[in-house]
């Protein structure tokens, strides 16, 4: 259920909700689940300008989150095989 709501209409979020919970939900606190939770009931434009940094959000747990995310981004995007 939850990975549904990873999909979104912004293939943006869908390349980044989907593998990082994927990959760190088993391992989250309860309160990171819980905010995972909330942010996947906020709309797309929202979470997209937490994620290209245009708006942080009011809750610190979501922005956490956020951070979280990002992070996972870089680590991911710095793993993979440059293409040319």
């Amino acid at each position: 259920m939850l990975l549904w709501r990873c999909r979104r209409g912004a293939r943006e979020l869908d390349a980044l909700l989907t593998p990082f919970t994927e990959q760190h939900y088993e391992s989250m606190p309860t309160s990171q689940r819980a905010a995972l939770g909330r942010l996947l009931k906020r709309q797309d434009p929202e979470i997209l300008d937490w994620l290209f940094n245009r708006t942080r959000p009011d809750e610190p747990e979501l922005g956490a989150l956020i951070d979280a995310i990002l992070e996972f981004k870089v680590k991911k995007k710095s793993q993979s095989p440059e293409t040319e």
